[in-house]
């Protein structure tokens, strides 16, 4: 296990665009855990409703600000996101550069090759909800009116639960870079799968089929915009290689 981490490791410190993306995660989980109560503060200054006032403490008091904080790292349309196209990215670039042909030469297998994926995405979920952990904490301790030690670890189940949820999506997210093999295509079918595709399905349960014929051609739009995107690079590529191949 240590053996094929340190592999993953080792492609993942040089590649910038990597960093540049957890970056971005980081800051988004500051700017909601951390800038959240100063926006609370503001309005409850411009509004007499008293229960403005009021959604700090519920927010922030142990033991729900395990739920509170579980439930905004884990939505699907926004910070674990980043997470899922973090996986995308690191799984594509192995065909886009030919690494995984060069570590099952020097003699990596192909389980191993998927174990150290795999061993990658649990750690990556470790370290996001020890983020939450760390992050619940120092909130609970400056906001919350209870910090008993019973009050603290109550509802820490949440924790398990996020950890279990981003793992399983980041597993989904290894799946679909093992499938489709090209970055761009497979954060869109990412991005459909849980949004326009949930949607749609949702849709024709309730047999809504306006808003479902709607959807269904969001997903059109998006496949097509990138494979135009496909063939202008293919074509782009060709032409260049023919203008080298004709110069004397």
């Amino acid at each position: 296990m240590i053996r094929l981490l340190s592999i993953e490791f080792r492609k993942i410190m040089p590649y910038r665009m990597f960093w540049v993306m957890a970056g971005m995660y980081l800051l988004s989980m500051a700017f909601i855990f951390y800038g959240f109560p100063s926006l609370i503060d503001y309005f409850s200054m411009r509004s007499d409703a008293p229960e403005v006032k009021l959604i700090k403490n519920f927010l922030y008091n142990f033991p729900d600000i395990w739920q509170n904080l579980a439930w905004i790292a884990g939505l699907r349309y926004f910070i674990k996101v980043l997470l899922g196209m973090i996986m995308v990215v690191l799984i594509t670039n192995e065909y886009t550069y030919t690494t995984i042909r060069h570590n099952i030469i020097n003699g990596l297998s192909r389980t191993d090759f998927l174990l150290g994926k795999i061993y990658l995405i649990l750690f990556i979920s470790l370290v996001s909800t020890l983020l939450i952990l760390v992050s619940g904490l120092i909130l609970g301790l400056s906001f919350s009116s209870v910090t008993t030690l019973q009050a603290m670890s109550g509802k820490l189940i949440f924790l398990l639960g996020y950890f279990i949820e981003v793992a399983t999506y980041l597993l989904f997210a290894l799946m679909l870079g093992l499938l489709v093999k090209r970055t761009g295509l497979a954060i869109i079918f990412l991005f459909i799968s849980f949004s326009p595709y949930r949607k749609f399905r949702l849709a024709l349960e309730h047999e809504d089929f306006g808003r479902a014929g709607a959807k269904l051609g969001l997903i059109r739009t998006l496949i097509l915009v990138n494979l135009l995107l496909g063939i202008t690079a293919a074509l782009a590529g060709s032409a260049g290689r023919f203008a080298v191949a004709v110069v004397p």
